[in-house]
C-alpha cells in the first residue's frame, strides 16, 4: 500500500510503512509512505502534527538490524527519550517467545496521539502520558501495542467473532512479558488482576458476519482470553511444549487470516491429544467450570462440576494435600476419593485456584 499525504508544511504526516519520499511546493508538504508487507485496512492510519522524529537502533534474536523512528510532540521529546528506551527490551522478549518481528522491511515506530493507543501496523499511536503505569519499567500501552504486531496485525481474525485471538493473545503476551522479565510470580500477579474484571456475560468466540464486538462493553476477549491460554498452559503441564505451540501457530499463520479452529488444531497436533473439549466450554459457552467439593466425615472427598458442558470430563486439577498432592478429573457425575491422613491424623487438601475454574466447598454434597 501506498500512501499519501499533503498538509501545511509547517506539519509533518506521519503514515504506516517507511518514508519514500516528501515535496513541499505553494506552502504545502506530500509525505509519501509506503507499506511493503500486507495490511490490514483497519491499521491503515494518518497522524498530523508538529512532531520530533526519535531515532533508536534495535538488533533482533537473528541479529536482523532495524533503526526505531519514533515521533513525538516537541515539547515530549526529552520525556520520550527515557521512557522509550523500554521499546527494545520488549521487541526483542515477543521475538523469542513467538518469532521474528514481522515488519524488519517497514520498521517500528511510536507516534504521539491524541487517545491512549492503537496498534497500527507499524505506526503505533502512543498516547499514554510518558508514564509506566503497569510496573515501576512498562508502559502498558507500548506492551500491549507492541503485541499486536505479532497478535493482529500479523495474525489476523478473519471475524470479529474470533477477535480473542487478538485481544486475549495480546493480554496475554503483557503476562509473558513481564515472567520474562521478573519471572513466574510477576506473570501470576498480572493475571490475578486481570481475572478479577471477568464477566463471563457472552461467549469470547462471537457472533459471525455481525458487527457485534465493542471493546468496552465486553473486555473478556482480553482478559478472559488470556486466561484461557494461561488455563490451557496450566492443562499442558508442559512449559516447553506450550511455548512451543504459540511459536508455532504464530510462524504457521504469519501475514494471514485465521479462525479459532485454526489454533486448537494447532494445540492437537503438539500435544497429540484432542483438546475440543477444552475449546468448547472456554470459547463457545459464557459460563465457566464449576466444581463443588467436600470430605466427608470418613475422610472421603466427594466432588464434581456442577456447571460444565457435557464432555468436559478431561480436566485436570491439580489438588494439594499432605502427605501427598494428588490429580482428580471431575466429571458430571458425584466421584468419591479416600484420603490419607496427614501426621495429625486430619485430612487436609487445597485445591488451587490458579485455572479458569469456580471452585467452592459444599458440605451438603452427596448428601
Amino acid at each position: 500500500m501506498r500512501l499519501h499525504y499533503t498538509v501545511s508544511e509547517e506539519l509533518m504526516a506521519i503514515g504506516n510503512g517507511q518514508l519514500e519520499s516528501k515535496s513541499t511546493i505553494d506552502g504545502k508538504a506530500t509525505y509519501n509512505w509506503y507499506v511493503s508487507y500486507p495490511i490490514n485496512t483497519y491499521n491503515v492510519t494518518v497522524y498530523i502534527g508538529k512532531f520530533k522524529e526519535l531515532k533508536q537502533p534495535y538488533t533482533g534474536v537473528g541479529g536482523e538490524e532495524m533503526v526505531l523512528t519514533h515521533y513525538v510532540l516537541e515539547p515530549n521529546y526529552e520525556a520520550a527519550q527515557y521512557h522509550f528506551e523500554q521499546v527494545p527490551d520488549i521487541l526483542y522478549s515477543f521475538e523469542q517467545q513467538f518469532g521474528t518481528y514481522p515488519w524488519y522491511r517497514d520498521g517500528f515506530k511510536l507516534v504521539e496521539s491524541p487517545y491512549e493507543g492503537m496498534e497500527h501496523q507499524t505506526a503505533i499511536a502512543y498516547g499514554n502520558g510518558y508514564e509506566n503505569d503497569l510496573n515501576e519499567d512498562t508502559d502498558y500501552i507500548i506492551l500491549h501495542e507492541t503485541a499486536h504486531e505479532w497478535w493482529g496485525n500479523s495474525v489476523t481474525a478473519e471475524d470479529l467473532a474470533d477477535v480473542w485471538i487478538q485481544e486475549g493473545f495480546a493480554t496475554y503476551a503483557e503476562a509473558l512479558y513481564l515472567e520474562d522479565q521478573e519471572g513466574k510470580g510477576a506473570y501470576d500477579s498480572h493475571l490475578f488482576f486481570y481475572r478479577l474484571s471477568i464477566k463471563n456475560k457472552y461467549p469470547v468466540v462471537g457472533v459471525r458476519d455481525r458487527r457485534w464486538f465493542h471493546f468496552r462493553k465486553n473486555m473478556d476477549v482480553y482478559t478472559k482470553g488470556a486466561w484461557i491460554l494461561h488455563t490451557l498452559r496450566e492443562q499442558i503441564n508442559d512449559d516447553d511444549l506450550f511455548r512451543d505451540i504459540l511459536k508455532t501457530f504464530y510462524e504457521t499463520y504469519q501475514y494471514q487470516i485465521v479462525r479459532s479452529k485454526d489454533f486448537v488444531a494447532v494445540v492437537n497436533e503438539k500435544t497429540g491429544r484432542d483438546f475440543q473439549w477444552f475449546f468448547d466450554q472456554y470459547l463457545y459457552e459464557h459460563y465457566v467450570p464449576e466444581l463443588e467439593y467436600t470430605i466427608t466425615e470418613e475422610g472421603e472427598l466427594l466432588y464434581k462440576w456442577v456447571k460444565a458442558v457435557e464432555n468436559f470430563t478431561k480436566f485436570r486439577l491439580f489438588v494439594e494435600s499432605d502427605p501427598m498432592p494428588f490429580v482428580i478429573e471431575p466429571t458430571l457425575e458425584l466421584q468419591r476419593q479416600p484420603l490419607p491422613k496427614n501426621n495429625s491424623g486430619e485430612w487436609n487438601i487445597r485445591i488451587p485456584r490458579n485455572m479458569l475454574v469456580i471452585v467452592r466447598e459444599n458440605d451438603k454434597l452427596g448428601e
